[in-house]
This record gives structure tokens, sequence and C-alpha cells, in this order.
């Protein structure tokens, strides 16, 4: 019983973590200072949290997959995680914008695959990232 309260404590703070990284990039937006400061954000999320994006970006579904579970990430967490890499991809050089956002989609099909859920606001996102693609 103990165990599964400190798993979940960890889930929440994993949370809590993300969303301030999220805000972090809200305000890197209004400064201007982008392209430095993906840089530092991408260094942040793996301070804070333990999640290395370099790892994560571009890899294929079953590589997401693996690392989801291995890090033990919830649907919410991924969710989280696919929200924060849209928000980076507009940070992101032209080049790279595609990579980000393709593996915030692959992120949510995760999401869906570990949740065994149909999830109207992951479709909306989806949708939302193949958009931004085009």
């Amino acid at each position: 019983m103990q165990q599964r309260d400190l798993l979940q404590d960890q889930i929440e703070q994993l949370g809590r973590t993300l969303g301030k990284l999220v805000a972090y990039l809200l305000q890197l937006q209004q400064t201007g200072d982008l392209h430095p400061g993906l840089q530092q954000a991408r260094q942040e999320t793996k301070d804070r949290t333990g999640i290395d994006l370099d790892a994560l970006l571009g890899r294929p579904h079953a590589d997401l997959l693996a690392y989801a579970t291995a890090h033990d990430l919830t649907a919410g967490h991924l969710d989280q995680l696919a929200d924060y890499l849209g928000r980076l991809a507009r940070l992101a050089a032209p080049e790279e914008r595609s990579t980000y956002l393709t593996t915030a989609i692959h992120l949510l099909e995760v999401a869906d695959e570990r949740s065994q859920t149909y999830s109207f606001s992951r479709v909306a996102a989806k949708t939302h990232l193949l958009a931004l693609l085009r």
C-alpha cells in the first residue's frame, strides 16, 4: 500500500513538473528568445523529470511505447508530454518542427494504447498537430 502511495505521489509530481515546464515555454514565447530557450527547455525537462526529449524525438512508435513503459508514464503524462512537444515545435527551427510534431502525434497514439480508451481530447490534439504539419 505504501509503495502505491509513493508511486501515486511520483506520478502527481511529474504532472506538476510538466505543467511548470509548459508555463516556462509560454514565458519564453512572450520574451521572443526562442531558439536558445528551446535548448534550455529540453535540458530543464531532463533535469526535472528525467525524460530525455532527445531519446524521444524522431523515434518510431515501438520505441516510444518501450520508453513510456520503462519510465512508468501514464496516458496523462503522455498527453502532457505531447502538448509540451507541440509547444516546443513552435519554438524550433523550421527544419525541426516536423520532428517535434510527429513525435507528439506518436506519443498520443502510445497514450491511447496504454490507456486502452478512446479520448476525444486526444483525437482533437492529433488533428491539431496534423494541421500544423501541413
